[in-house]
């Protein structure tokens, strides 16, 4: 990829990361947003790397860039967990709130609470049509989902926390990842916090 990095801006998980101060391996696909340029992306070693126009760029909050990693990098359940671990339950309350149906706050606002096991302060939707979680063209699924009626979507991953490995893992993300985007990898291949880096 040919660009003056020093004016990207890291965007999606890779900005999650740097910004909570994760220690994390990264996820298949990360993004940054150039200044200047159009979209161009390079794919080495099973990574793939893409840089985005400035059009792209989601704005600097935590529930901005969740939705940009939804939107472009995909649904890494073990990133999504470490992060939503991080991050204040009313910064994303306050955000889904901003706008409660759009289809990626009502997918951030299920998952937050199908991996936390903790309820946001929100109520319950009552209108508006269900969206599926996860979108089959996309990612290995389970038809028709479990419908939750809390966040008008479909649940559509395939099993439970523990169970659902290759769910959040994209159907063109190489085959290891597949394997290890579920929280059952949380610890192997997010998760250690800098403060326990030594530990381990």
């Amino acid at each position: 990829m040919t660009s003056d990095t020093t004016h990207n801006r890291l965007a999606g998980y890779a900005f999650l990361i740097k910004q909570h101060g994760l220690s994390a391996l990264p996820n298949w696909h990360t993004s940054a947003v150039s200044l200047t340029g159009a979209l161009r992306s390079t794919t080495e070693n099973g990574q793939t790397k893409s840089i985005y126009p400035q059009s792209y760029w989601p704005g600097d909050g935590t529930g901005n860039h969740l939705e940009f990693a939804l939107k472009y990098d995909g649904v890494n359940l073990g990133l999504l967990s470490a992060l939503f671990d991080m991050t204040p339950a009313d910064e994303i309350a306050n955000w889904i709130s901003s706008k409660p149906t759009g289809k990626y706050a009502r997918r951030i606002w299920f998952l937050y609470e199908f991996l936390t096991e903790r309820t946001l302060p929100l109520p319950d939707l009552t209108k508006g049509n269900y969206i599926e979680l996860l979108e089959p063209d996309l990612y290995y699924t389970t038809a028709p989902g479990q419908r939750m009626q809390r966040h008008r979507v479909f649940n559509n991953l395939l099993g439970g926390k523990i169970s659902a490995p290759s769910s959040g893992a994209p159907k063109n993300s190489p085959p290891w990842r597949r394997s290890t985007c579920g929280k059952v990898a949380k610890k192997s291949w997010i998760v250690i916090h800098r403060n326990l880096s030594d530990e381990l």
